[in-house]
This record gives structure tokens, sequence and C-alpha cells, in this order.
């Protein structure tokens, strides 16, 4: 199994992020009732995947051969850019349809601005770091679960009460 095997099959094979109870669907009552659980579970997936110091590495090493390799470059556009603003469009959706969000919300516009922070803060730290402290990593999800939680009390209908 090469390097690049091995990182797609880290989100193929992932067990939370595969989870039925995080299946992105108009009766998930977890999306639903408690949409901050909902992405804190997908953060906690990701965060283990990051706290391992290859599965770091191995983003590096993908930053950089994206220039150089088509495979990566597909994969990276596929699997990091496109396939996470569709989930997050769909997030979106559903809460709009839902009125958990406000009407006049854009689910595209919203997906967007709440999966590109953490892309941000990622790229941050990989710049920064040769070896990335697990501080520096566990900072990187509090922003990041922070911003999340801004952005969706920005956008919640207000419940008269």
């Amino acid at each position: 199994m090469d390097i690049f095997e091995y990182f797609t099959d880290l989100f193929k094979y992932d067990e939370l992020l595969n989870s039925k109870d995080y299946m992105l669907t108009a009766d998930n009552n977890i999306l639903v009732e408690n949409p901050e659980e909902f992405y804190h579970k997908g953060s906690e997936a990701i965060k283990e995947m990051l706290s391992q110091e290859k599965n770091l590495k191995i983003w590096k090493l993908i930053f950089i051969q994206m220039h150089y390799n088509e495979n990566i470059r597909l994969f990276f556009q596929n699997e990091i850019l496109v396939k996470p603003l569709i989930f997050w469009n769909g997030f979106f959706t559903i809460l709009k349809e839902k009125g958990i969000i406000r009407k006049d919300c854009n689910p595209k516009l919203l997906a967007k601005e709440y999966y590109s922070f953490p892309i941000y803060l990622l790229l941050e730290i990989c710049a920064k770091y040769d070896d990335i402290p697990q501080s520096s990593l566990d900072n990187f999800f509090q922003e990041a679960e922070a911003h999340a939680q801004f952005l969706l009390e920005c956008i919640k209908v207000k419940k008269d009460g």
C-alpha cells in the first residue's frame, strides 16, 4: 500500500465519518436537534485522524505533490474541496428547510464560509511548523469549533421565549 492509498483509505473507512448517526438526512435527529453536536462529532473524527503524526506528514506531502501528480491533485480537489462543500451545502439546506436557520440564508455560501475557516487554519499550522505541536492542533480544533458555533448562532431562527 502506498502513502496515497493509505490516506484515501483513512477517509473511506473511518467509522465515525461513515456512521449512520451522522449521515446527512432530513430525518437525522442529531442534525436537526443539535447541529453543533453534529459538527462536533465530525470534527472529533478529523481530530483523531490528524492527531497521528504520520497523517499530518501525509497532509503536507499532498499539499506539495498536488502540483506534480494529477491523481493527488484530483483527490485534493474532489475529496478536500468539492465533497465537503457539497456536504455542508446539504447540511445548511436541511437546516433551512426545517426552519432551524433563517429563510434568507444561502446554503451554498454558508457552506463555503463554514468550511473555509478550518482549511485556512490547517494551512496556517502546516506552513508554520515542520512538526506540529499537539497544543497547536488542539488550538486548531478549538478555533474551528468556536467559528462553527458562532456562525450557527448568527443564522439560527431566534425562538421567542
